[in-house]
């Protein structure tokens, strides 16, 4: 009986052709190919990670280069701002930016792709029109037919914290000043 207790124990193995062990769209990759390719003994094996993957080409290094460039730049003027070595004049264009009401980056709000996009809606420029402005002398978000409802109303902002989040993905909360 012991005999039959060993046999039974040794033929009691796992294999990987069973069902228990089958993930459909999973291959299984043999261990030993592995250390082969790793070790570099495989001549299909180049040893880098990367091998297959295509090298940039020339335009895209351009692109890559001048976009980097204009980055720098960009940054490089923000700082320039930041340290008011840049008289306002030269870089705000609507005419009422004001380095006591910027926070932190010193940004005209024509500078700002959706800001410029939310002016020149054609919706926007319609109201505006039956208002009798004239468009032409619209040129800071702060004109915008819908920023004083949206963007300086308490309760409009006290619904709109919960939607957004700081910089540092904390939640908005009331601070004591908020009553003026």
């Amino acid at each position: 009986m012991s005999g039959q207790e060993s046999d039974s124990g040794s033929s009691c193995q796992y294999s990987d052709d069973s069902d228990i062990n089958f993930i459909p769209g999973y291959v299984m990759e043999d261990a030993q190919a592995e250390k082969d390719c790793d070790s570099g003994e495989d001549e299909g094996c180049s040893g880098f990670a990367y091998a297959e993957e295509p090298l940039a080409d020339e335009a895209w290094l351009e692109t890559y280069h001048r976009e980097e460039q204009q980055r720098l730049e960009a940054e490089e003027q923000f700082t320039k701002r930041l340290n008011c070595s840049v008289e306002i004049s030269e870089w705000c264009k609507c005419g009422n930016c004001g380095v006591e009401l910027l926070a932190n980056i010193h940004e005209c709000c024509c500078e700002l792709e959706a800001c410029d996009e939310a002016l020149k809606n054609n919706e926007v420029l319609e109201d505006l029109k039956a208002e009798g402005k004239d468009i032409e002398l619209i040129k800071c978000i702060t004109q915008h037919p819908g920023f004083d409802s949206v963007c300086l109303q308490k309760w409009s902002l006290k619904l709109a914290a919960d939607k957004y989040k700081t910089r540092s993905k904390s939640r908005y909360s009331q601070v004591k000043t908020q009553n003026r």
